[in-house]
């Protein structure tokens, strides 16, 4: 017999952390303590019809959140807040806490249960007399796939005003938990019940429409209220689980750790014609791959589920960067397989200073590769999250232009505009599956450089024979620096004018011409000397991580076409439009003595 039929099924209830403490205010230790009211309250469940006392009562108390109007709810073994004994048909409370943010809730076999909005409770009286009515109970006996008794089966009644998850990814992990959806007071909370040795069980009635879930190693199964019996025993057979394997390989090597998650409503075993009708209950399992690539999920439903692959991300956790629809087949073990040529590049854009994003902007955000030459898009997503599907291997530049929106008037503020600017390495032996790139926050705004201000140190290399170039090195002189954007390649349009001023300037020693080029230009190939030795007869520079540089940052020469005059004292002397087109040549010949 294997593990999967002999396995007890260990299944708890996630209870949800009482709402956090406030932080310790250090001034409370020099003040006088304040005593908090002690509330008691003794109570009696009894039988509405003869009065008599009943014992075997259950209590659930609901904690009720006046901010959110919901309800979480804790087994009464676990709420530390209260003090409750119980003896014979009485339980006593007592608690410093204001009882009108709590709610109770009373279950007993053979009655039906009862919120403690129904008991007219006068929260003052320390004497409240609970009377439930009597109903019948709902019994019968849970029989495996191949009709023996199954033990230990969990029996969940989902009121229809609440949402079931259950998650894995190995049955002995399951753990249904209830998130609250109906908007009105009375909450429900989530009971769970289990068969006896000889697959018995009993349920209490109830007095709100629910479906019955039913959990098992040896099988699963769900029902409407209306195909359960109250009148005689009940027989359920469980629909048999089935296994689903798969594998994740990259260029058909095994990608080892990575997370997968299953998920998707449950049905009825074997209703794949309910697949797209809506229900409360969910599923939702993970797991990893093996280092053989593998994965394996022993406990599946027979029905369409999803099947995504997860980025592990701490600060966008389960984003899904791969997605398939499969239906679990009965006659054969599906296998899945996901097989990638290329890496999936994902991130989340923050601002400079490592806050989110305004909840309303516009923007666009890419990927370029030179080698191979190719352009990706993406979307950014509200929360600032990208991902972008199937990049090759290569060197490559992220960018993004974002303009906020102005909430009040709803325009885009065009003063607001940021961009980013990042150089991105896949390496093409052994590329990653998923490249996360994390956080990345969007190029601060520059303290604006105005004339009189001196000039950023700039070191980089001569793009002809990779000597490396300072700018200190040529204190003393006039150096004009002509920047090219980064996004935009060489600015041929500016040379011309550039070439203009050079020609009256060049057999002056203390007059230096450079033109900066950046490495992720896209209209042509940096590395190929014919692409500029017909442009310029002056120095180029290569600047290969412009968008990382500080000292391009500072100048704004990593976002946009700029020129600089400095002065032989390393001042910047002139700049903008007095440095642009026929202007250069003008400029110069104001500011620079002649021989």
């Amino acid at each position: 017999m294997t593990i999967r039929h002999t396995l007890s099924f260990l299944l708890t209830l996630t209870l949800l952390c009482a709402p956090a403490a406030a932080q310790l205010d250090l001034s409370a230790a020099f003040k006088a303590p304040t005593k908090k009211q002690t509330t008691a309250i003794a109570a009696t469940v009894t039988d509405a019809d003869t009065g008599s006392p009943i014992y075997n009562f259950d209590i659930t108390i609901g904690y009720r959140d006046p901010s959110k109007l919901d309800t979480t709810w804790y087994p009464l073994k676990s709420f530390a807040p209260f003090n409750v004994r119980i003896t014979e048909n009485t339980f006593k409370i007592r608690t410093t806490e204001p009882l009108a943010h709590y709610a109770f809730y009373i279950t007993a076999p053979g009655y039906l249960p009862q919120y403690s909005h129904e008991w007219e409770l006068d929260t003052l009286n320390s004497t409240w007399s609970i009377k439930l009515k009597p109903a019948a109970n709902i019994t019968g006996t849970i029989l495996s796939p191949s009709g023996n008794p199954v033990y230990n089966a969990q029996l969940i009644p989902v009121i229809d005003d609440t949402r079931v998850t259950i998650s894995g990814p190995i049955f002995e992990q399951f753990n249904p938990s209830a998130d609250i959806e109906a908007s009105h007071t009375n909450k429900k909370p989530l009971l769970i019940y289990n068969s006896n040795l000889d697959g018995s069980f009993t349920l209490p009635p109830h007095n709100e429409k629910f479906r019955l879930l039913i959990l098992s190693p040896q099988g699963y199964q769900l029902l409407e209220q209306k195909d359960l019996d109250t009148d005689q025993p009940n027989s359920i057979t469980l629909g048999e689980w089935q296994p689903l394997t798969g594998s994740i390989k990259l260029k058909d090597k095994p990608i080892a750790g990575q997370l997968i998650k299953i998920n998707g409503p449950l049905y009825a075993p074997g209703a794949i014609e309910d697949t797209f009708k809506p229900t409360n209950i969910l599923l939702s399992f993970k797991t990893r791959t093996k280092t053989d690539g593998s994965f394996l999920f022993d406990y599946m439903p027979f029905q369409f589920i999803n099947a995504n692959i997860i980025q592990d991300d701490p600060y966008r956790p389960d984003t899904v960067i791969q997605n398939n629809l499969i239906k679990v087949q009965s006659d054969k073990f599906p296998v899945l397989k996901f097989d990638f040529d290329n890496t999936i590049i994902t991130g989340k854009i923050i601002n400079y200073d490592h806050t989110p994003l305004p909840k309303f902007y516009s923007a666009t955000i890419e990927l370029s590769s030179k080698q191979p030459l190719k352009n990706y898009s993406s979307t950014l997503f509200p929360d600032g999250s990208f991902t972008f599907q199937s990049i090759i291997p290569a060197e490559l530049s992220l960018s993004a232009n974002i303009s906020f929106v102005n909430k009040l008037e709803n325009v885009l503020d065009n003063s607001d505009n940021k961009t980013l600017r990042k150089t991105i390495n896949i390496p093409t032996e052994n590329p990653p599956l998923v490249l996360n790139l994390g956080t990345i926050p969007l190029s601060a705004p520059n303290a604006s450089l105005d004339t009189g201000n001196a000039a950023p140190q700039i070191t980089a290399k001569y793009l002809n024979d990779n000597q490396s170039f300072n700018l200190n090195d040529y204190r003393g002189k006039y150096v004009l620096l002509d920047f090219s954007p980064a996004f935009n390649g060489f600015a041929f349009s500016q040379i011309a004018d550039v070439n203009t001023a050079y020609q009256q300037f060049k057999s002056n020693p203390n007059v230096k011409f450079f033109s900066f080029l950046f490495k992720d230009s896209p209209d042509f190939d940096p590395y190929d000397p014919k692409t500029y030795e017909n442009k310029t007869d002056w120095p180029v520079v290569l600047l290969p991580n412009a968008a990382d540089d500080a000292a391009t940052q500072t100048l704004g020469a990593s976002d946009f076409a700029c020129i600089y005059l400095i002065s032989p004292t390393g001042q910047i002397i002139a700049k903008d439009t007095d440095l642009f087109g026929p202007n250069i040549a003008t400029t110069l010949q104001k500011l620079i003595p002649t021989q």
